[in-house]
C-alpha cells in the first residue's frame, strides 16, 4: 500500500509540471504615413514578422537588399519574416528624396539584447517555479505523513 501512496503522490506532483512550450514568433507593425516610416527603427528577432501598413493617402513601397514590397496602395500591407540577424536599411523609392527611410534591426534568436519580459506567476515569489516547488514539497510532506502514520486505503 505504501508503494501505491508513493505512486499517487509522485504522479500528482509530476502532473502539475507544465509542458514546455516553444517560443512563438512575434509580429511588429510599421506604419507608412506622411512620407515617413513610423517607427523609423524597429528591432525584431529572427523568425519574427514585420508588417508595413500604408496608413497614408498615396502609394508607398519598401525596398531593402533583403526584401522588396512592390507598390503598396493606401490601406494595404506588406509583410516580411526575418530569417537572418543583421541591420537592414530600407527606403520608399517613391519618397526617398523626402527622407522616407527606415532601419530594421534583426537579433539572433535567443539574444538577450531586448529587455527581459516581466516574470509571470504569483507576484513577489519569483514566478511559477516557486508554486511548483511548493506543490512538490507538499506532496513530499503528505508522503512522509502517510509513511509515518501508516495511513492506508482499504
Amino acid at each position: 500500500m505504501r508503494r501505491r501512496t508513493l505512486a499517487v503522490v509522485a504522479a500528482s506532483a509530476f502532473a502539475a509540471i507544465p509542458a514546455a512550450t516553444p517560443a512563438r514568433a512575434a509580429s511588429t507593425a510599421v506604419s507608412m504615413v506622411d512620407n515617413a516610416f513610423k517607427p523609423r527603427t524597429a528591432t525584431v528577432t529572427v523568425g519574427d514578422t514585420v508588417t508595413w501598413r500604408n496608413d497614408g493617402s498615396s502609394a508607398h513601397e519598401v525596398t531593402a537588399d533583403a526584401f522588396k514590397s512592390g507598390n503598396v496602395d493606401p490601406g494595404k500591407t506588406f509583410s516580411w519574416t526575418a530569417t537572418k540577424a543583421g541591420t537592414y536599411s530600407y527606403v520608399c523609392r517613391y519618397h526617398e528624396s523626402l527622407d522616407m527611410k527606415g532601419t530594421l534591426v534583426v537579433r539572433a534568436a535567443g539574444s538577450s539584447a531586448a529587455p527581459a519580459a516581466p516574470p509571470t506567476g504569483h507576484p513577489n515569489t519569483g514566478g511559477d517555479d516557486v508554486a511548483l516547488g511548493l506543490l512538490i514539497l507538499g506532496g513530499a510532506a503528505a508522503l512522509g505523513l502517510s509513511l509515518r502514520y501508516g495511513w492506508r486505503t482499504r
